[in-house]
């Protein structure tokens, strides 16, 4: 398989790199989850565990995309898997949802893995985490306590969504991807930074 955009390959140890710059983002995100998820517990550290894996299993897809494109469907499934997960355990340690709350959330997360499984589509992710971010950001302005961070994550992740969805590309070699990934860089610190006040509170 051919990558998607023909002049943004590598070629190194014989192996042609799809979008070499993705690879190297998403390799970042995994290691700044990784980085973060000792320094938190529980669900949190559910959350940064399961995006680690979302980011690791995105860059992959990257990597043997057209050495082995057989395996990029399976990839990208599980990254976007991960990623519905790990937003679930963040919308639950984010709000005090009560039981019928949390099966809501459940039953949800449920409809998009399996929305996944069938439709293999970047944007349902896309679509899902700014329904997750809305609603906290619905639940904190309800709510008295210090949600600084997590605007801040949202001001981000909602910037990083549009520059995904309008395809801003800045250059060949650097795509949408990968100034949605710094963009993300900046959320997920910011988010880390929210779960610290969250769990202290």
């Amino acid at each position: 398989m051919p990558c998607m955009i023909p002049e943004n390959h590598l070629v190194l140890a014989g192996l042609v790199w799809c979008e070499p710059v993705t690879v190297i983002t998403d390799g970042m995100l995994t290691l700044l989850c990784l980085a973060l998820l000792p320094r938190h517990r529980g669900m949190a550290r559910g959350f940064f565990a399961l995006a680690a894996a979302a980011f690791a299993l995105g860059g992959l897809r990257h990597l043997v995309g057209a050495e082995w494109p057989g395996l990029v469907p399976g990839l990208s499934r599980a990254s976007n898997t991960a990623n519905s997960l790990s937003l679930a355990l963040l919308l639950l340690v984010m709000v005090p949802w009560g039981r019928s709350g949390r099966a809501v959330i459940v039953a949800g997360t449920g409809a998009v893995i399996i929305g996944h499984l069938w439709l293999d589509h970047f944007m349902l992710s896309v679509l899902h985490s700014a329904s997750v971010f809305i609603a906290i950001l619905a639940a904190s302005l309800q709510r008295p306590g210090c949600f600084h961070w997590f605007y801040g994550s949202f001001v981000l992740s909602l910037f990083a969504g549009i520059t995904f969805g309008l395809v801003l590309a800045p250059a060949t070699f650097f795509n949408h991807n990968d100034l949605a990934h710094l963009l993300l860089m900046g959320a997920y610190v910011a988010l880390h930074r929210q779960l610290r006040v969250t769990s202290a509170g």
